[in-house]
């Protein structure tokens, strides 16, 4: 490899870990506030799998995702309420006020006005991660997303 762009790749990656740590620092540290015992107790749930490190790392997912040119973000003139945190594990079954069984969204404690394009996004990697750790092949995994994206739409 030319030593010049074995530098510039060497230099990207010693910026990014940096970046991580500092997001890290600022969203379980400075926003959430986690005990140092906490911390390492999410981190090395985080370490099991590509899955589990998605689940908790939100701010660093939004932290990038931000910088993506997308042309359909919701207007600024009418803001969206959106989960902030769409993955499969935040959905479950529960009791409604008539007592019927439903099925849902049910953790919103990272929700914010913002863009609807961030919960889809964050929901198809999510679709795309946990059928990856299921074992199912890509034909598979692009059905779960038209289909989930179908279902979005409508």
């Amino acid at each position: 490899m030319d030593p010049q762009l074995e530098h510039i790749l060497s230099t990207k990656k010693k910026l990014r870990k940096n970046t991580l740590g500092t997001i890290l620092e600022q969203f379980d540290g400075s926003i959430m506030k986690l005990s140092q015992s906490s911390r390492k107790k999410k981190y090395q749930k985080m370490r099991e799998d590509s899955y589990s490190f998605f689940r908790g790392s939100a701010y660093l997912f939004f932290f990038d995702v931000t910088e993506f040119p997308f042309t359909f973000h919701t207007p600024k003139d009418k803001p969206t309420w959106i989960m902030g945190d769409m993955h499969f594990d935040n959905f479950s079954a529960f009791l409604n006020e008539n007592h019927d069984i439903v099925f849902d969204v049910d953790d919103f404690d990272e929700g914010y006005l913002g863009s609807y394009l961030y919960d889809i996004l964050r929901m198809v990697v999510s679709i795309r991660l946990m059928s990856e750790k299921q074992e199912f092949s890509d034909k598979e995994e692009d059905e779960f997303v038209d289909q989930y994206l179908k279902a979005y739409r409508k």
